[in-house]
């Protein structure tokens, strides 16, 4: 999965959503947020956007080159900011937001050319850009938010996805109630059970999990 760290709240809903369209999913947090979650979760690449903040930005850039020399890293900075830690993008704040949206994307394409596109197991294969399911060799209808939460699942096995995570990604980090995943699961399970008689995702502790024997 990608970040997207900023403490621009709005801006960030914007991009989360504009780059999930595009194929793209991230998972939104706050700038202090940024290191510490690179370095509990498996991250393929953060976007920083430090307007707010050039100078914390610019440590916290340094910090991740510092732990993860090879984590791609695009930056968003002020207008006339000089960039001393030399992210592997910088975007400027007066950049046009649907040219900043497609720089994104590029950087994005580039740093997952040949992974995380597509995930697959002997019982199901997942594409985030074509949103195509494949489940038991059957085909799996899904919507894009259906297709986002059993992606993130699949990403995230064998361990559970708590629901807060799940909130973040399939809405990109819209205020949501809990009650809509369980729908989505109840949906997902619904169509995945004319397929198999067994539910396909699980029920446990505080969020989801793919069934024994997907992996």
């Amino acid at each position: 999965m990608f970040l997207y760290a900023s403490d621009r709240k709005s801006d960030a809903l914007q991009a989360v959503k504009a780059l999930s369209e595009k194929g793209f999913y991230l998972f939104p947090c706050g700038l202090s947020a940024a290191c510490f979650l690179c370095k509990h979760r498996e991250t393929g690449g953060i976007i920083l956007d430090c307007v707010t903040d050039p100078q914390k930005g610019e440590a916290i850039c340094n910090e991740l080159r510092k732990s993860d020399p090879q984590l791609p890293i695009a930056a968003i900075l002020p207008d006339k900011n000089v960039a001393s830690s030399l992210p592997d993008l910088i975007l400027r704040s007066d950049t046009p937001q649907e040219e900043s949206i497609d720089l994104l994307a590029d950087f994005l394409r580039t740093v997952s050319r040949g992974s995380n596109s597509r995930l697959s197991t002997g019982a199901l294969m997942l594409d985030r850009e074509t949103k195509a399911a494949v489940y038991m060799d059957y085909p799996l209808k899904l919507t894009p938010t259906e297709h986002r939460l059993l992606y993130l699942l699949l990403y995230q096995a064998p361990r559970t996805t708590t629901d807060a995570e799940l909130l973040l990604i399939c809405y990109h980090g819209e205020a949501r109630s809990s009650s809509l995943l369980h729908v989505l699961v109840h949906r997902i399970n619904k169509k995945a059970g004319e397929i198999h008689i067994r539910p396909l995702i699980l029920r446990e502790g505080n969020g989801y999990r793919l069934r024994d024997g997907i992996l």
